[in-house]
């Protein structure tokens, strides 16, 4: 998880005195490390000519120690952070041995054009937050880190409008660096930016920037006083809670494009405590749906409860999703399958482990033992005392989930009907093969179709024409196989069968179904029972949440 931090962050400006370091954080770094050479003869034999430069080359030391920068003095980091003028507004980006500078570069001078009075007219030409990353880093995570100098840029260049912000900040950074450099003679070793971290609340700001992001992964300021900006790193706050994996924005983003009414949201944190870490200026709505957030009812149900659209509870939903205060799952219920999930924790001296024991006087292990098979909840009550295990179920249930250490199985369909004709029939495919009734229902619509108009009105279908109408995608071999099951003899039974049979292609779950099709669980159970004979189920997790992706390959 070392490769989510910063190395350190730095601000640059550019103005008419030419390029400064202003401030980084951290600033306790220790001396330039010298290179070191080294021969790559290493053959006693070979012969040894001193000026041979193919043979003498220069091994580079790293510039990161203890998690830090180091090996750039602050003229020089000011040369590459201070960008041309044409690259203002762009990203930038930097690799220099094993480090990789990125940031924002943000112009201010056309503002100063428009300012009349030369004591207000400031000498900052553009100024750059750029943020020192490992350069093994993902690319994703140079994004973030990106998009964050530009959010913290932009905030700094609209307080430089309203009060002069950068301007008067510099100033007193730049006071500092000059007293130390004219002091420099009695105290070399002092660093200015200690000085400067005290007397700048832009430097402040920055350092909390440094500071959330090594120990949360999450960035809650307010530029000046007045503007807010608020930013997390998925890669690491997704970490905090799954260990085992790296959960990138694109899997986020995927998850929440497959959200659907029928899912629902399981916070991870308390309610109370989710409700006390918003900032003061977060939507009263994203309040109101963790206030009705419940395990057990769906999206469109908490949208009701709430009294918000089924629109705006999506967009609220993914945002907690994002910064991990929640994670989608499917509403809790006592047919819902779960079984342990691969990457879950086992060590019999873990933290979970005493977390679960100081929650539910358990043992953790015994009781994930019991889901080491699939089974629903209500295979986890006894009949005689349903009504007092089952709450302290549901807790427990819900407190694996959190943290992962359960997934759901969900059941899909596949449409597999025998291929085998009676013996002395027809070819597989000829259209010879429909059934005599099937034949005869066609013949029958034929005849109807050529009554002249004013002939008395046609009865309702039979069986017969119904199976025609319902099974006309299907194949010849198909439609035969479905029709040969007794229970296709019912005109009720066959209905709600061919009406169900779009889903029964292996991507589409019961849960699924139940909710586009508005029908009942023992509805589609009783489906798969009398139509076994053509139809085949199998247990998988679904794509939905994003913790999950990796697991259901």
């Amino acid at each position: 998880m070392a490769e989510l931090n910063p190395l350190s962050i730095i601000l640059v400006e550019n103005g008419s005195k030419g390029d400064r370091l202003l401030f980084r954080y951290p600033y306790t770094c220790s001396e330039p490390t010298k290179s070191t050479t080294k021969s790559y003869r290493q053959n006693p034999y070979a012969l040894d000519v001193t000026e041979d430069l193919f043979a003498i080359r220069t091994r580079h030391s790293s510039n990161i120690s203890n998690h830090r920068l180091v090996g750039f003095t602050d003229k020089v980091l000011s040369n590459l952070c201070a960008v041309q003028s044409r690259l203002v507004g762009q990203k930038f980006e930097v690799k220099v041995n094993d480090v990789r500078f990125v940031g924002h570069p943000i112009s201010i001078q056309a503002d100063h054009r428009r300012t009349s009075n030369d004591e207000n007219k400031s000498t900052i030409h553009l100024f750059h937050i750029v943020f020192a990353l490992w350069a093994k880093a993902n690319h994703s995570v140079v994004n973030c880190y990106h998009d964050l100098s530009r959010r913290v840029g932009i905030a700094v260049y609209h307080e430089e409008k309203r009060c002069r912000y950068i301007t008067k900040q510099a100033k007193k950074m730049l006071a500092v660096h000059d007293d130390h450099a004219s002091s420099q003679q009695d105290s070399p070793r002092e660093s200015p930016f200690a000085q400067v971290l005290a007397t700048s609340q832009l430097a402040r700001e920055l350092k909390a920037v440094y500071d959330g992001l090594v120990q949360t992964g999450t960035v809650h300021l307010s530029i000046g006083g007045w503007i807010d900006v608020s930013f997390c790193l998925p890669q690491k706050i997704h970490k905090l809670h799954l260990e085992e994996r790296t959960v990138e924005p694109e899997d986020i983003y995927r998850c929440v494009r497959l959200l659907q009414p029928f899912h629902t949201l399981l916070l991870l944190e308390e309610q109370r405590q989710l409700v006390a870490s918003l900032s003061p200026d977060s939507s009263p709505t994203l309040r109101r749906l963790v206030r009705v957030a419940n395990p057990v009812r769906s999206l469109q149900h908490l949208a009701a409860d709430a009294d918000l659209t089924l629109r705006h509870v999506f967009e609220l939903t993914s945002q907690l999703v994002y910064w991990a205060k929640a994670t989608i799952i499917y509403p809790l219920c006592e047919k819902n399958i779960y079984v342990i999930s691969p990457h879950a924790p086992t060590k019999l001296n873990s933290k979970l482990a005493s977390d679960f024991a100081e929650e539910f006087g358990q043992n953790l292990h015994q009781v994930l033992s019991e889901y080491s098979m699939p089974s629903t909840l209500s295979q986890k009550v006894t009949p005689f005392s349903a009504h007092h295990q089952l709450p302290t179920k549901v807790q427990v249930l819900v407190w694996l989930l959190q943290r992962r250490l359960l997934m759901q199985l969900h059941c899909y369909v596949f449409f597999t009907p025998t291929m085998r004709l009676p013996s002395g029939g027809p070819a597989p495919g000829s259209r010879q093969s429909t059934p005599d009734s099937l034949s005869a229902a066609a013949n029958t619509a034929s005849d109807t179709s050529s009554v002249a108009d004013g002939a008395p009105p046609v009865s309702a279908p039979s069986l017969d024409q119904l199976a025609e109408a319902s099974l006309a995608s299907l194949t010849d071999p198909e439609r035969e196989a479905v029709l040969k099951v007794p229970a296709a003899k019912d005109p009720d039974k066959l209905r709600l069968f061919t009406r169900l049979l779009q889903y029964f292609n292996g991507t589409h779950h019961l849960e699924e179904i139940m909710y586009r099709e508005n029908v009942r669980r023992w509805q589609i159970h009783q489906v798969l029972e009398e139509f076994g004979d053509v139809l085949t189920t199998c247990q998988r997790c679904d794509e939905m949440s994003v913790h999950h992706d990796s697991r259901c390959d």
